[in-house]
């Protein structure tokens, strides 16, 4: 019997999302999945397609799928059975397996409820394709190493990929350059490794950015890891001047500001990082070059800063690769950051000032149907997405590879309505976002 790559085959998903780019949503089935956007390197998971122009239904997704998040040119899944799947680029080794034969025929194993494999299962071929690519798998598969592990959570930072199990034990795979899997070193590895600095200390959330990890554990400290150039991982100033950290450290700034305020929700955007905590307060770190933080300049912070809103009640931050989102329990949402292909969509500049509107330091009032619910969008990205309470769906960002579902404008500007999103009996619950790419789930 031939070895090969372990592959779920149906399309399902429930609805509690990866806290990078979404709430949780319950328990709630999404049936369907739609995609659009730039497929290079396979990272849609569908096969030997490269660029979908219009939104097209995804029938590869694998089954029972209840999270997904994107890395620069890869994908990771996980499903209700808590085996996690892949897709995409396999350049760094960030899918967790080997795909040297993926591109030629391909025995794909049944992968059961409890975890176990069936016989294998010899699926449909590929499209074939011209010259053979070790390096990428345009098809999900099961990571074997991570059978049985009882997975509940993942990220993905630029080409790295994280599995955070039940126990609180994490593994880390992919690229390794800026010591972004915790390992002690800088050595890329290409199947799922224990962290074993988290042992005896579960971890409950993992969130990752372009190159910096972020883990809370069990008792609500906060550690980071990986790039630390432009602040990302919060230290203290005497630790900034080091570059990369590949041994997490405690966040200690964090937690004198908290003073026993729990850490409500924490986001990455490429370089920087933004915490909601329980009582609204919002604070952030790290880059600033794009005044991604909203302190009205444009200096790096290695320590959290508080940013205020006076009279406004906080309920959500989300942040995209260099601009931040925050919205209010009101419905009002505030941006902030780089916007020079529409990332905060407030409006077209005028040609004349096109090259000095690239970037806003300040929260700036999004002008967009009151009653906004939730905000969509992850670190790999520059296009958002808003959900209103009435179900409504906005859109605005960079659209070079129609990512926001918007066919004559390379930039959206401002807020769009899209109405070509409706689904006959379908509702829109999660939509997640990657680079110059969206899926969209249904019920």
């Amino acid at each position: 019997m031939s070895k090969g790559l372990i592959r779920s085959h149906t399309s399902f998903l429930t609805g509690r999302f990866n806290k990078q780019t979404n709430e949780d949503n319950g328990n709630e089935i999404l049936k369907t999945a739609f995609v659009v956007g730039n497929g290079l390197r396979g990272k849609l998971g569908l096969g030997y397609q490269r660029h979908i122009r219009e939104v097209l239904k995804h029938e590869e997704m694998p089954d029972n799928m209840i999270r997904l998040c994107c890395g620069e040119h890869h994908a990771v899944s996980l499903t209700s059975s808590l085996n996690v799947c892949t897709w995409g680029s396999n350049k760094e080794g960030q899918l967790g397996y080997d795909t040297s034969g993926s591109n030629e025929d391909v025995t794909f194993f049944d992968v059961m409820k409890d975890g176990k494999s069936e016989q294998p299962i010899q699926m449909a071929k590929s499209p074939k394709k011209p010259k053979p690519d070790p390096l990428l798998c345009e098809l999900s598969a099961v990571v074997p190493s991570l059978i049985a592990k009882s997975v509940t959570n993942i990220a993905a930072s630029n080409s790295s990929t994280f599995a955070l199990t039940s126990d609180g034990f994490l593994y880390s795979w992919g690229s390794n350059e800026e010591g972004e899997l915790a390992l002690g070193d800088v050595q890329n590895t290409k199947i799922p490794s224990l962290v074993q600095f988290f042992e005896g200390t579960p971890i409950k959330d993992i969130i990752a950015g372009g190159h910096h990890v972020l883990a809370v554990v069990e008792n609500g400290d906060l550690y980071s890891w990986g790039r630390n150039k432009e602040g990302q991982l919060c230290l203290t100033d005497l630790f900034s001047i080091k570059e990369k950290f590949s041994v997490p450290q405690e966040v200690i700034t964090i937690q004198s500001i908290c003073r026993g305020i729990s850490l409500k929700k924490i986001v990455a955007g490429n370089n920087h990082s933004i915490a909601l905590l329980s009582d609204g307060s919002v604070l952030v770190w790290g880059e600033n070059t794009h005044g991604q933080l909203g302190l009205a300049d444009n200096v790096n912070r290695h320590e959290a800063a508080q940013l205020k809103f006076e009279g406004q009640s906080i309920i959500d931050v989300n942040a995209s690769h260099s601009a931040s989102y925050v919205l209010t329990q009101s419905g009002f949402v505030y941006v902030f950051g780089k916007c020079d292909r529409g990332q905060l969509g407030i409006g077209k500049p005028d040609p004349e000032f096109l090259p000095h509107f690239k970037n806003q330091n300040r929260p700036t009032l999004l002008r967009v149907q009151p009653g906004v619910s939730r905000l969509f969008t992850s670190a790999m990205s520059d296009h958002v997405f808003l959900l209103t309470k009435d179900k409504r769906v906005f859109v605005f960002g960079d659209n070079e590879d129609k990512e926001c579902c918007v066919k004559d404008e390379d930039i959206v500007w401002s807020p769009k309505e899209l109405t070509n999103l409706k689904r006959e009996d379908k509702r829109l619950l999660n939509i997640v976002t990657g680079q110059h790419c969206t899926f969209l789930f249904y019920d």
